[in-house]
């Protein structure tokens, strides 16, 4: 039974340790990222989900997860929302005429406008 308990504690660690180097090591270079965040400015209208973000990077989609983790500090949806509120933000301050609250939002890819208005205010 000792035997059976060290070897449970030794493969414990070795997956902590295999799951630290993978978050040190992601696949995406910072360039990679760049470019997908290019990408994102160019398509910030259309739907974009992780899996395009891959395509344009080259990468998977678990690399797009880490490398956004480690170099912005946030996961790429909540670096595409705020993008998204940048604009909306810039457009609410200096609208066109005629324009209106519910088209710069949907311009912006927010279709529920309770969830844009509490995002935008927070």
């Amino acid at each position: 039974m000792r035997g059976l308990e060290m070897t449970l504690r030794t493969l414990y660690i070795e997956c902590l340790v295999a799951d630290d180097e993978e978050l040190r090591t992601p696949d995406l270079s910072y360039a990679q990222l760049l470019r997908i965040e290019s990408w994102m400015d160019a398509h910030l209208c259309d739907l974009i989900s992780i899996e395009d973000m891959a395509r344009v990077g080259g990468v998977s989609a678990r690399s797009v997860q880490m490398a956004f983790r480690r170099w912005r500090g946030c996961t790429p949806t909540q670096s595409l929302l705020r993008k998204r509120l940048e604009v909306a933000r810039r457009r609410l301050s200096e609208p066109a005429p005629q324009e209106t609250v519910t088209q710069i939002a949907t311009d912006c890819s927010f279709f529920h406008f309770g969830r844009f208005a509490e995002r935008y205010r927070q």
